[in-house]
Order: C-alpha cells, then structure tokens, then sequence
C-alpha cells in the first residue's frame, strides 16, 4: 500500500480537530490554548507520562518586560531582547521568526500566572547573549504537572505509550490529514486531524545516528545526554519525510554542569556566580563568564573531556540558599560529589591534580581581579554574560565540583513560518503542519560566528516552548486551517 493511497484506505481510529505529538511544554500549551480556542484535542505521547525535557529542565525561561524586572530595576523591552538574540549573529538568522519568538515570549508572564504557574522570586540572572537579566524560574515540575492538570480540565485527551511514525498526507496538496502511530503492542494507531497536526516532539539528542550523521561524524554514543528518552528525533523525521525542510542540523549545547559519576539529579554551574574552570593539569583554559552553553567546547578538548569548577567559602555562603539546581551549594553538599578542603593545595589532593598548576592559575586570578578588576589571562569581565563583577577566590573552605560535558539540546530542526507551519524544501508552508518546541526551536535563531553553536542563551528552549506553542494553536485558529 503505497503513502498516496493511505489516506483513501484508512479506517481511522481517533480524530480530533488537532493532533498534537509530544506533551512536553510546547505539546501542553498547544492543548490548552487549542481548547480556549473550541478545538477538540487529543495528545499522542510516546512515553509513559506527560513532561519530556521540560519536566526535568532547570526551569529558565526568558521573559522581557515583566513585573519581576521592574521591582529589581531591570529595563527591559521586546525589542531589547530582540536585538539581543541577534548581536551575537550575523549568520543565517530569521529576523521575522526571532520577532515573533521575542513578541510572544513577551505575553509568557501574564498567560503563565493565568495558569497558575508560580515564578520563584530570586534576583533574576542574564545569561550568553542577554544584555540584562531577563531568566525567570520556575519548578519545572510543578509547572509541567499544573499545565498537564489544565489541560485536562479543558478537555483535551492525552494517549502515552503511542509513537508517531507517519504523516498522512492528500497526495496532490500535500495537506496533512493526520498521522499513523504505534502502540505499545505494535499494532498501528491511526489519527485524523480535521484542522491540523502540531509536532511538538523535542530534539533528536538521544539518536546517535542523527548526532553523528549531522554533528560528530562519530562518538556520539560516548556523549552523556540530560534529556528526556522521547528527544530521540522521530518527529523530526516524520516531518522530514513529508517534506519538511531543516536548518542547522549540525549544531547542538553541550553544556558543563553534570558529574561524571552523578546521576543527573545535581549539576553545578558555580562559575556563573564566581567559580573558575581548570582542568586534570590544575590549570584555567577558559573565560568562564561565556557560561555554560559557552564553556562546552574548550572542555571537550582538555584530557579526557573532564575539568573541576573551583570556589570559595565565600562563594558558598553567597548561594547556600540558591534553590536553582546549578547554582545550589546544599544541594551540591547533599550530592556527595562535592570536594572540600580547606587549603588550594589539600583541594588540589582530593581532586588528584598537581597543587602548584591550581594555587598557581588561582593566584594568578586572584592577582588580577586585585590589580586590573578583571582577568588578563582569559579576558573575563563579569561573572557571567555581561552581568556581576569576578570575585576573588581566597576564603576557605575550598570546593571542587568535577564535570563534563553533556549534550543539552540540539538546535536544528524543521523549518517553519511565523506562523509556526512546517515549510517544504521549496519554501511553503505544508498544509496542516505545524511544529513548536524543540524540534524547531532554534534553527531560526543564526550562527554565532566561529562557533558550533546557534544563537542560544539559557532560557529559550523552555521559553520558546511554552510561548510558541500556544501561539501555534492560535495560528491554527486564526488562519481556519
């Protein structure tokens, strides 16, 4: 049975106005945005529960122009993080798509505590490319399980365990019609969509084939990954082979945060807040305000892949009450993992490098910020991004935290309009095929010139899922699809 004739022989065994495939943040938001808007709903996720990455993320999402800005004195605007996204790239980008991401994300806040989403109320962070601190945080689980419990209320239907394999499309349009799937007893599910289809299935950064085809030519098995077991790229794929264009396959976050021998629950991102990075010779290699979707590159390249976050007790003290996972002194104390000393060269023992390279690369550091305000050797200025001012190391106890780098996210994707539908390979839109989240997140955001890397900052993926997402559903209601 060939694909064109599928659709005239197909018994179909659910329908809906819209199909959604995936339930992380953009998949949920869709749902409910698409029942406020009179559509019927059913979600097809291929794992057990609802969440994906979004459930298990840090919980960082950008907003401009918020109410929690303007009590901490941030001045901020739609069009300030617009050309913030865009001043790191002169490659590549979508001006029209980065727009709509940074006008929708503006509408985040008031539709998230409409929800009833609770931001934590902490001195907001910038992060990579932002010229002020616009990350606000959230319990990416609680978020994730509130917007699940709404959706359900408004009437949308959640089907776990069933995976999208197939679009259905008419074979002269070329308009989506709806999806074949499988169960988890292998036989076939069929689902029509009378409006459209919403691809909201995440990366690919649990498939090493296409993480080798498109960005490491080999070793990806070796690579550790932080997403959820859906972000294995079979949306992306799906699209693909009804048509849909992609950009930027070859580029992906490896951050720097997770132990080797943790179990993911903990990272450390310590040298946002003041720590350096060394590596196994005890010896810094990197300007560490870049932060971590900055850092990943030089790491991969020192011995084995591995380097040690290193601070203070004064760091410490300043983020014992952090209750963000990367920047939490207790919960890195709870880990296990911690190293703690309290002179540079017991600190060097426990970490199993030479204490002349550490005290030496610590002094120096030290030596600076006391003389110039800055670091000379790798020209760091602030803490992190443009935000705070570098701080001593020079107060016992000493704190070693080891990592590496992990695959975060992948930023390629499929192509689409701002309207949030999928465009073929000629450049127009697919009939009935829209996509939000991290299948499509980042491939319109350019290239960072001399890097592997889109245009990313801590903060989009969890945002561009959540506001997009929606405004796909929007889209879908505006335009009568």
């Amino acid at each position: 049975m060939s694909r064109e004739s599928l659709h005239i022989e197909i018994t179909w065994d659910y329908e809906a106005d819209l199909i959604v495939v995936g339930s992380g943040a953009a998949g949920l938001t869709a749902s409910i945005e698409a029942r406020k808007q009179g559509m019927s709903v059913i979600v097809v996720e291929s794992q057990p529960s609802f969440g994906g990455t979004s459930i298990i993320c840090g919980g960082g999402i950008v907003i401009p122009n918020t109410p929690m800005q303007r009590r901490q004195g941030i001045v901020d605007s739609v069009d300030a993080m617009y050309n913030d996204m865009v001043s790191m790239t002169r490659t590549d980008n979508n001006p029209e798509n980065l727009r709509v991401y940074c006008e929708q994300s503006e509408r985040l806040w008031d539709w998230l505590e409409g929800q009833d989403v609770e931001f934590i109320d902490e001195p907001l962070v910038g992060v990579g490319a932002q010229s002020v601190p616009r990350i606000h945080y959230v319990n990416a689980r609680k978020m994730c399980e509130t917007l699940y419990g709404n959706a359900c209320e408004a009437g949308a239907v959640f089907h776990f365990g069933v995976k999208g394999l197939q679009l259905i499309q008419e074979p002269v349009t070329k308009r989506v019609l709806g999806m074949r799937a499988e169960g988890t007893d292998g036989h076939s599910v069929w689902y029509r969509a009378h409006k459209a289809v919403v691809v909201a299935t995440g990366g690919y950064s649990r498939n090493t084939q296409l993480l080798n085809q498109h960005i490491f030519g080999e070793g990806a098995e070796n690579i550790a990954c932080e997403t959820a077991p859906g972000d294995d790229g079979s949306g992306l794929v799906m699209c693909m082979e009804a048509g849909a264009d992609t950009r930027h396959l070859g580029y992906c976050s490896l951050y720097t945060q997770q132990h080797p021998d943790g179990d993911g629950s903990v990272g450390c991102a310590m040298y946002h807040v003041g720590a350096i990075l060394v590596n196994r010779a005890g010896r810094r290699f990197v300007n560490e305000a870049q932060g971590f979707e900055g850092v990943w590159e030089d790491v991969m390249h020192q011995p084995d892949g591995i380097c040690f976050s290193v601070w203070d007790g004064k760091i410490a003290q300043q983020q014992r009450g952090n209750s963000f996972r990367y920047h939490s002194q207790q919960k890195l104390e709870e880990s296990g993992l911690l190293l703690k000393a309290d002179s540079l060269a017991e600190l060097a023992e426990a970490m199993g490098v030479s204490s002349f390279p550490l005290v030496a690369s610590v002094c120096k550091y030290n030596q600076d910020l006391s003389e110039y305000g800055y670091d000379t050797v790798f020209g760091r200025h602030h803490l992190v991004a443009k935000v705070g001012t570098p701080v001593a190391i020079d107060e016992p106890p000493f704190y070693a935290w080891k990592t590496r780098s992990s695959i975060l996210t992948t930023h390629g994707g499929i192509r689409k309009d701002t309207n949030c539908q999928a465009i073929d390979v000629l450049g127009h839109p697919i009939p009935g095929l829209f996509v939000a989240g991290g299948i499509s997140g980042f491939c319109e955001m350019g290239i960072v010139p001399g890097t592997h890397r889109s245009v990313v900052a801590s903060g989009p993926s969890l945002g561009g899922a959540l506001a997009l997402g929606r405004y796909a559903a929007e889209r879908i209601a505006a335009l009568d699809c």
